[in-house]
């Protein structure tokens, strides 16, 4: 799912290039609204079958974009690895730009980039970075 995430989220960045303001600083809310966003689509096909369009709201998204925002994003700021997001995320769009098949989607199953769903949220495993290692208490 780690390539959906850099599509949606690529698309927003390809969108705001040259955007009459320009801004310095990592783009949190967009990543995290692009995570919600997906959760939202991949919640409504959950069954397998379509189960309608989820109402994308700030009442029905706060939550959840915040809960990305000071989770799973915040670890990424913290470890430093936003500007390699960044970077993959811009060189996906450039080669699915160019009618390639981007590199995440080539890579071999050992090593490419995968995600699961847990509790509702969807986790991005990337091979770059080494496994969190278990809670204590799981």
């Amino acid at each position: 799912m780690a390539d959906y995430v850099l599509e949606v989220f690529g698309n927003h960045l390809r969108l705001i290039k040259g955007s009459l303001y320009e801004i310095e600083c990592q783009p949190v809310g967009a990543l995290a609204l692009s995570a919600v966003a997906l959760q939202f689509a991949v919640g409504a096909w959950s069954t397998g079958a379509f189960l309608g369009t989820p109402e994308f709201s700030r009442i029905t998204a706060e939550g959840h974009t915040l809960g990305y925002i000071k989770g799973t994003i915040a670890e990424i700021i913290k470890r430093r690895k936003f500007p390699l997001l960044l970077k993959k995320t811009e060189d996906f769009i450039r080669e699915a730009d160019a009618g390639r098949t981007p590199a995440l989607l080539r890579s071999s199953s050992t090593g490419r980039a995968s995600s699961s769903l847990y509790g509702g949220a969807i986790f991005i495993h990337d091979p770059s970075s080494p496994a969190r290692p278990p809670a204590d208490d799981e």
